[in-house]
């Protein structure tokens, strides 16, 4: 009853509760934008690896393409040198 008898300051009680509830609003807030730091940086860690994929797909397909049109050239070859004979 100490701290109820004199009411001209305010309630430090009251004061705590506040501040508390402030820290743990803070601390919520803190929370979500960590959380959504994280999603966009593993959307775009997708985006890099997808981007990485897709050039190194087409990298192969380009030296399939040439490997093929070696390949074919040498038989074209190979096949005239025949009809020669």
């Amino acid at each position: 009853m100490g701290s109820q008898c004199c009411k001209c300051g305010p309630d430090e009680d009251a004061l705590e509760r506040e501040r508390r509830r402030k820290l743990l609003l803070a601390q919520l807030r803190h929370r979500k934008r960590v959380k959504a730091a994280g999603q966009i940086q593993a959307w775009w860690r997708g985006v890099l690896v997808r981007r990485t994929l897709l050039v190194a797909a087409l990298s192969v397909w380009m030296i399939q393409c040439w490997w093929r049109t070696l390949v074919q050239r040498r038989i074209r070859q190979r096949l005239q040198a025949l009809l020669r004979t």
